[in-house]
């Protein structure tokens, strides 16, 4: 939500010469709440947000699309009484006007849906979950993800899993550890996360744990609620929502628990995966840490994916010292070699980036 939305509503509550008092009471809210929502201090929920827009007669695309159109349609209302000489306008204007709006409708329909977020589970719940549908961008937005059984540590590392089921055949969305801002912002047109969305109960979440060295895995069902749906005749080139840019595969460092099962890895600790080549040669990766690391008989190689930082080192049983030892950072090319002779870096570079590679093709598969 922008900044901008809590003076929008001030201004529109002073306009129609509504107290703060007034609006506090009919939200059942407090004064200090409401004024803490108008000075940018915090931010109603989705819920609220929607009880505010029809106490205060607000058409809520109009935040969603564009927050200057707020103050405009608050103003058009007063202008109303003054624009009887619109009925003046000659024959030819009002038909190149008819015709300009049907061409918008055809190709510009600004029609979106607002979903509440609701789990059919009997161990968990989501709060403040919204999904928003529309021809130019979709926003979802998981929420808080909260256990019904209290002897569940709150810090406890949650893997989830977002994806529908259609006929039988799953597709998934997202599948990354929970934080308190799982947000997907998607253009229209890209048919990767919701554009494409079944919309009658076939998406799910799944809720993994580990408990005495077993993953746990719950599944539920993500239930959309309806809270409001608009089809808007008028085309408001629509601002970003929220405030995290557009979530691609290929962008995030993480691995998914499918991408390192389908290229043979398998469960060995508590988030690690590790796969064996052969006796001599060792793959592993920390779904937490998010690194890859790799080992054979003489050498060891980890790749920090989060800090985009390969470090390498080779060790000579024989005379026990190393070999060499480097750092090598994928993202500035920047090699810092720590001891030894680091001439053949990249052989051993290639190395972790080819696994990646795999790693990476099998996400995009997934």
């Amino acid at each position: 939500m922008k900044k901008g939305i809590g003076q929008l509503i001030a201004e529109v509550r002073k306009k129609k010469k509504m107290s703060q008092e007034e609006l506090a009471e009919k939200l059942h809210i407090s004064r200090q709440t409401l004024s803490s929502w108008e000075t940018g201090r915090s931010e109603p929920t989705a819920n609220m947000l929607v009880s505010i827009c029809k106490l205060l007669a607000i058409d809520i695309s109009n935040i969603i699309h564009n927050e200057d159109e707020l103050v405009k349609l608050v103003n058009s209302e007063k202008k109303k009484t003054s624009r009887v000489y619109l009925m003046f306008i000659s024959l030819l204007f009002v038909v190149a006007i008819v015709l300009f709006y049907l061409l918008i409708v055809i190709f510009n329909s600004n029609k979106f849906t607002v979903y509440e977020l609701q789990l059919n589970s009997d161990n968990y719940y989501l709060d403040d979950g919204i999904l928003i549908l529309s021809k130019e961008k979709n926003y979802f937005n998981l929420g808080k993800l909260y256990s019904k059984d209290e002897s569940i540590d709150e810090k406890i590392d949650y893997y989830i899993k977002i994806y529908e089921i259609v006929n039988g055949v799953e597709r998934l969305i997202l599948e990354k550890f929970y934080d308190n801002d799982v947000v997907i912002n998607e253009k229209y047109g890209y048919n990767e996360y919701f554009n494409s969305l079944d919309l009658n109960n076939n998406l799910y979440l799944d809720i993994s744990y580990i408990n005495e060295g077993d993953i746990i895995t719950e599944k539920s069902r993500i239930l959309l609620k309806e809270i409001i749906k608009s089809d808007a005749i008028i085309y408001l080139k629509n601002k970003a929502i929220g405030n995290n840019e557009e979530i691609k595969k290929d962008d995030s460092p993480e691995i998914s628990i499918t991408a390192l099962k389908n290229c043979g890895y398998e469960l060995d600790a508590e988030w690690t995966y590790v796969k064996n080549n052969n006796q001599t040669e060792e793959y592993s990766y920390n779904l937490i840490t998010k690194t890859l690391y790799y080992s054979n008989e003489s050498t060891t190689i980890q790749y920090d994916l989060d800090n985009y930082m390969i470090s390498a080192s080779k060790f000579d049983k024989k005379t026990n010292e190393f070999v060499f030892s480097f750092d090598y950072f994928t993202n500035t090319q920047k090699l810092i070699c720590s001891s030894g002779n680091c001439n053949n870096y990249d052989n051993y570079i290639e190395i972790a980036l080819n696994e990646l590679k795999s790693l990476k093709k099998q996400q995009i598969l997934t």
